[in-house]
């Protein structure tokens, strides 16, 4: 029985910190505007084309207050900026993007 309850107990305390990389806060984001299921939002010209091609870019940009915004960073210990997504995400014509990593705002606190 102390064997068990000694395991629980190991268990409880490691299974967060080894899960931790799947906890996320409120400031992380996964940049794309399709996600199956969930997120199907195409961004269009002013005529109503699709936006395709490297010539067209996406970026995020936050802040918990009013201020001015700041562009999103790779991780929350980083100061590297994300680089501007190009909507080459074709599906259906195009007017997407797609990044493949979480994306943080790190002035917004997650909620603790």
């Amino acid at each position: 029985m102390r064997i068990i309850r000694n395991l629980f107990l190991a268990l409880a305390i490691s299974g967060p910190i080894f899960a931790g990389e799947l906890c996320r806060g409120q400031s992380t984001f996964i940049f794309a505007n399709f996600v199956p299921g969930e997120v199907d939002a195409p961004v269009f010209d002013a005529a109503g084309s699709p936006l395709f091609g490297t010539n067209y870019l996406a970026m995020l940009y936050g802040r918990p207050d009013i201020g001015s915004l700041a562009p999103a960073t790779v991780q929350f210990s980083s100061t590297q900026v994300m680089s501007p997504e190009p909507f080459t995400f074709d599906l259906l014509g195009g007017g997407y993007f797609y990044r493949s990593y979480w994306v943080v705002i790190p002035s917004v606190p997650g909620l603790g």
